[in-house]
């Protein structure tokens, strides 16, 4: 099998949400068996046993639901039956190394001219040469007409890939795979901040340039600073400010984190742990745990009439013998 890739239009495509999901997922896999021409032999057991060796699948009438709906072509050439999938180069970039296919086109094989290796830079098969292939059946250069050679232009020793990329332009995609997505905007709209656009933790963590003046950080930023509890040791104010500025990226409102801070900075008095290990960094405060949504409640004043106050005020040695001998009880 082979390395492909599939577009996010697959999950939306009108023509294949009303086929059954094995024969979606047949379809995803013909392409992992498909050569570098999207042409793989049509041999709907030999299928099944790549695909599905442990499922009760049919996959010849996948196959014909796929073919009817227009993502498959079926062929018969030079004696061998060929599944040929649909628009394959036109939406693939099989890597440059891959081998050419052994299967015939539709019009069969026809001989193509290897690329001149002679001068500097090496050309592509028929497109440079200007010759036709000898499709008569006499000998040739190349040996006797139909000599089972690809019908498609022989690529660059290690050079392009015969199809053009589709990474022109955007991020770059693993090698391969289809489909044409016949509702175009479900692509389109996934491009743009997605949950891999989000600051990593990793980002958070990374080491921000020093700040090289005064009021280098925003107000906003500055005044939740002031306002967050001091603590001994590591608390870098770089680092925590990259993660307050990641949640107002993701949609967090500098006023609900400023009124967080309070809460926690009035937390810490009324607990008696100011200036103490206990208060946490700013970056975890700032951090995708959201802490400065929690309510920060101290806890309640029990009172002087609460059944958990007064133990220091009684007299527990009263009813007690002073002067006992070993053995006797102190009561």
């Amino acid at each position: 099998m082979r390395a492909r890739n599939i577009k996010p239009g697959f999950w939306k495509n009108e023509d294949l949400v009303d086929l059954p999901y094995e024969y979606r997922l047949l379809f995803i896999g013909l392409p992992m068996l498909a050569d570098r021409e999207g042409r793989l032999e049509d041999r709907p057991k030999r299928i099944k046993m790549e695909l599905f060796p442990a499922d009760p699948v049919d996959v010849d009438d996948g196959l014909n639901e796929l073919i009817d709906r227009g993502f498959l072509e079926r062929y018969e050439s030079e004696g061998v039956k060929v599944l040929m999938i649909s628009k394959f180069a036109e939406h693939q970039s099989p890597h440059h190394s891959e081998k050419k296919s052994d299967l015939p086109g539709k019009d069969g094989f026809a001989a193509v001219k290897e690329p001149e290796k002679s001068s500097g830079s090496p050309k592509r098969g028929r497109e440079d040469t200007g010759d036709k292939p000898d499709s008569s059946g006499e000998k040739n250069e190349e040996g006797e007409g139909g000599n089972r050679e690809p019908t498609v232009d022989l690529p660059k020793d290690h050079g392009e890939p015969t199809v053009d990329p589709q990474n022109s332009g955007r991020r770059n995609r693993p090698d391969s795979l289809i489909p044409d997505s016949p509702n175009p905007d479900s692509l389109e709209k996934t491009i743009g901040t997605s949950a891999s656009d989000a600051p990593t933790q990793a980002e958070l963590e990374a080491e921000p340039p020093e700040p090289s003046g005064k009021n280098t950080y925003p107000e906003a930023f500055e005044l939740v600073w002031r306002k967050y509890p001091k603590r001994p040791g590591s608390n870098p104010k770089n680092k925590a400010f990259r993660a307050w500025r990641a949640r107002v990226k993701d949609g967090a409102a500098p006023a609900d984190i400023l009124a967080g801070t309070v809460r926690y900075a009035n937390y810490i008095r009324q607990t008696n742990r100011q200036n103490t290990e206990f208060i946490m960094q700013a970056v975890r405060f700032f951090g995708t745990s959201c802490e400065y949504e929690n309510e920060w409640t101290p806890p309640e004043d029990p009172g002087p009439n609460s059944p958990h106050n007064g133990f220091g005020n009684i007299d527990y040695s009263a009813g007690l013998k002073r002067e006992v001998r070993d053995g006797e009880a102190n009561f």
